[in-house]
């Protein structure tokens, strides 16, 4: 109580020395200086600052948590097609990997991280895409499509920060991957299930689909002429 009442006339007298200055003009000025506003207490400034550090802290626990939660059942003893072929949102990403031969193109023996879009980001794609591509049509460009979800090396939550890594994707592009408290960024799109384990890698699960579409699929020509 002491210390508060101390304060109080402190900050009190500090307002007296101001209203004076002002009425004395510029003779008043020094002696305004002489009572300042104290700084804040040392011990002030450190609760703030670990008032912030512990809220950054709660953040990636809570991210965490969260997917922790999202992680389906135990792959570790499987390979990327019975995980794939398994988990029913993901069934038109299979789908894709089946007709376009990258999954038997995969080394059994190479580890691979995989950028499995949700049955729901690839029912987003522009109209007439997918039914052409599993129309057989234009299959140069559904490879390329999909091989860009897909990079060789296992990257797992774990192994990432904020620095942002470059990685080459099966067709030849590169994305950027980082963390973000405690998430993974792959380009501008937010991993929603991750660190999905198996024993060729990792899957990661991704509500929408990685690059632009249409850059892979060249529209068919209306002109009869």
């Amino acid at each position: 109580m002491q210390t508060t009442s101390t304060s109080n006339s402190t900050r009190k007298s500090a307002l007296i020395a101001i209203a004076i200055s002002f009425a004395l003009g510029t003779s008043g000025y020094a002696l305004a200086q002489e009572y300042e506003m104290p700084e804040p207490p040392e011990e002030e400034q450190q609760e703030q600052e670990e008032r912030e550090v512990s809220r950054e802290e709660l953040l990636e626990q809570q991210a965490r948590e969260a997917l922790d939660e999202n992680r389906p059942t135990d792959y570790s003893n499987h390979s990327l097609d019975e995980m794939l072929s398994s988990e029913a949102y993901f069934g038109r990403f299979h789908q894709a990997l089946e007709q376009t031969g990258i999954l038997d193109d995969l080394d059994p023996e190479q580890e691979y991280t995989v950028f499995a879009p949700f049955d729901e980001a690839l029912n987003r794609l522009p109209e007439g895409v997918w039914d052409n591509w599993i129309e057989g049509n234009d299959s140069d460009e559904f490879h390329d499509f999909i091989a860009y979800h897909i990079v060789e090396g296992a990257y797992a939550a774990s192994d990432l920060d904020e620095n942002a890594q470059r990685i080459t994707t099966l067709n030849g592009e590169d994305l950027e991957l980082r963390s973000a408290y405690g998430a993974i960024m792959v380009d501008h799109v937010s991993v929603n299930m991750p660190d999905i384990q198996t024993n060729q890698g990792y899957v990661h699960g991704i509500d929408s689909v990685l690059g632009d579409a249409a850059q892979f699929y060249s529209q068919p020509d209306d002109n009869n002429g």
